[in-house]
């Protein structure tokens, strides 16, 4: 990357920092470009060459929001031959990372009408969050820890379903904080419960310290 496309791209990323302040704190309908183009420091018609609509802007902001969250939770700490730890560190993480995101807080909780055109993206994240979740449970059974029986995609949706519900009640419907660590850690320590080989000597306790 030369010097010029490395002055764009710090522009680019001005912009979608002052779009994601700005959708934030006045919701998609009544932040305007001129104002995010103020806070980012350049011309509105420079926000136009790289989005063609303030719809576009917003659905990149987004993505970027959520993305960069997603990145963040699965690129946790790994605990080499503990998949017990992994997948603890799996539940609880998001929600640790995601307390500490207050814009990304606000924009979960925006217009639902604004949120809904924007499915296909949900959907694509939700997947590869499922994906995760199904490795880390492939990894336990192949290392003799979870239990063998289990169909590891069914077990992932569940697992998924569980955290989406923790979040749509605490975030997104109820329009509050994010639930407590202690609540978490109990989503976690029920699932552990559930998938592991041998339930007589699971130390949950101890995992979660590792995690």
């Amino acid at each position: 990357m030369n010097k010029r496309q490395q002055q764009s791209e710090i522009r680019h990323q001005r912009i979608l920092q002052a779009a994601s302040h700005r959708f934030a704190r006045f919701g998609y309908q009544s932040a305007s470009m001129d104002d995010i183009a103020q806070d980012a420091g350049v011309s509105k018609g420079l926000i136009y060459c790289f989005y063609k609509n303030k719809q576009a802007l917003y659905e990149a902001t987004l993505r970027r929001e959520l993305s960069q969250w997603l990145e963040e939770s699965a690129h946790i700490a790994t605990h080499k031959d503990d998949p017990t730890a992994d997948l603890q560190s799996l539940i609880c993480v998001p929600f640790d990372i995601l307390r500490n995101k207050p814009v990304l807080q606000t924009l979960l909780t925006g217009d639902t009408e604004t949120l809904t055109r924007y499915q296909p993206l949900f959907r694509r994240l939700r997947r590869r969050w499922r994906n995760r979740i199904m490795a880390i449970l492939k990894d336990g059974i192949a290392h003799n820890v979870f239990d063998r029986a289990m169909n590891t995609a069914h077990t992932a949706g569940i697992i998924y379903t569980l955290q989406r519900s923790y979040l749509d009640r605490a975030v997104i419907n109820t329009n509050t904080t994010v639930p407590e660590p202690d609540a978490v850690l109990a989503l976690s320590e029920f699932v552990i419960k559930a998938v592991v080989k041998n339930k007589s000597v699971v130390d949950v306790s101890q995992a979660g310290e590792k995690a």
